[in-house]
């Protein structure tokens, strides 16, 4: 693919290869306009401060990976030479080059599998460490409770019994020493916040206990070939894994319909759906008013020879122009550390290339996003 260059840097010819790359055609050709409006800024300035360093018999040189702009105003990766050339007698400077997106693509989300398989890995690892102890911990809970009652039960009949010598005109020193000791020991607050503290510990050690099997289940390799998976229990799950992100964001609500079995690669469809209602609590985040309580719906249901998956939140929704650039690789609204631009491009190639699904969105400005996404029950095909 190649684009002459004039020395007032307009261009002056594209082959057919070049326009059909940028999205122009033989009656809408860039001729004549500025380079700089088929670059990146950055990429221009590169391309720019190279080849206004070049004479007309340089050899071509390669100038670097660039972002070129398609007349729809997308941005390409490309992989870009030039050199200096004679063009209708003037100096001018051919710049060739191929386009890399699906190539870079491939590598982030390659970058993105490997770093989520070690992460995999050390979640596991966790995972397996914190089990043993949570279960023993959990153990010990159960039995301090029952030991409590015992002694709770005891106690009331020492202080039956403390009642009756009180009566009798038993030993009254003894009485007055019984007396000191349970004052002093504040049995009736033991009695009122013992079990509560108890249960507590219960509660927490069961909360544990999810979310261990919650990141035992998320993490577990994926399968070389697709195997029969509860969908609605992996959407549970990673509603578990993605608690943190929810808690002080948004109230969740789910409605999970009775479903088949579902064919899949259990690995990929965890982090596709991580990334989706991760990226909804970030929305409820970053909505201008907070009056209205964040809310994320997450529905599954039948639908034909498919499972249909709802992913809704009222967050700050998506303007036309963001939704066009959805599946960009490295397009993203966060700001730096909170987003790599690769999570939609990661669910769309678990969704769509890996099963054989669909995937789309509905959002409006100000009112929230849907993320519908429909996986078929039968076996995706073969991978690779």
């Amino acid at each position: 693919m190649a684009i002459i260059v004039q020395k007032d840097e307009r261009v002056a010819y594209a082959n057919h290869a070049a326009l059909d790359c940028l999205g122009f055609d033989p009656t809408d050709d860039p001729v004549g306009r500025p380079i700089a409006d088929l670059l990146e800024e950055r990429s221009y300035e590169t391309l720019a401060s190279n080849f206004r360093k070049a004479g007309p018999d340089d050899d071509q040189f390669f100038c670097g990976d660039l972002k070129l702009r398609r007349r729809s105003g997308a941005l390409i990766d490309a992989e870009v030479y030039h050199a200096g050339i004679r063009f209708h007698g003037g100096e001018a400077t051919m710049i060739n080059f191929r386009d890399v997106t699906a190539t870079k693509r491939m590598e982030g989300e390659l970058r993105q599998a490997q770093k989520l398989e070690a992460v995999g890995r050390l979640a596991a690892g966790i995972a397996h460490e914190i089990n043993t102890p949570i279960q023993y911990i959990g153990d010990s809970a159960q039995y301090i409770a029952t030991t409590l009652n015992d002694l709770l039960s005891l106690l009331d009949k020492s202080r039956a019994i403390i009642a009756r010598l009180a009566e009798h005109a038993g030993d009254s020193a003894v009485i007055a020493e019984l007396s000191a000791a349970e004052e002093s020991a504040d049995l009736d607050y033991a009695r009122s916040q013992g079990p509560r503290s108890v249960d507590r510990i219960v509660d927490g050690v069961g909360r544990v206990a999810r979310i261990v099997h919650a990141m035992k289940a998320f993490s577990h390799p994926g399968a070389e070939t697709p195997t029969p998976m509860d969908i609605v229990k992996m959407l549970e799950d990673t509603l578990v894994i993605a608690g943190h992100e929810l808690r002080d964001t948004a109230t969740v609500s789910t409605e999970f319909e009775k479903l088949p079995a579902v064919h899949c690669y259990p690995g990929d469809l965890n982090q596709a759906f991580l990334n989706l209602i991760v990226n909804a609590a970030h929305a409820v985040a970053d909505r201008p008013s907070q009056q209205e309580p964040g809310t994320v719906k997450v529905s599954a249901k039948l639908d034909g020879t498919g499972v249909e998956i709802r992913i809704a939140d009222n967050g700050c929704g998506m303007t036309p122009e963001v939704q066009a650039r959805l599946f960009e690789p490295f397009f993203t609204t966060k700001e730096v550390g909170r987003g790599t631009g690769q999570g939609l491009s990661v669910v769309r190639a678990a969704v769509i290339d890996k099963h054989g699904g669909t995937l789309r969105f509905e959002s409006k400005v100000g009112s929230g996003t849907t993320c519908i996404l429909r996986l078929p029950v039968t076996a995706p095909p073969p991978v690779g």
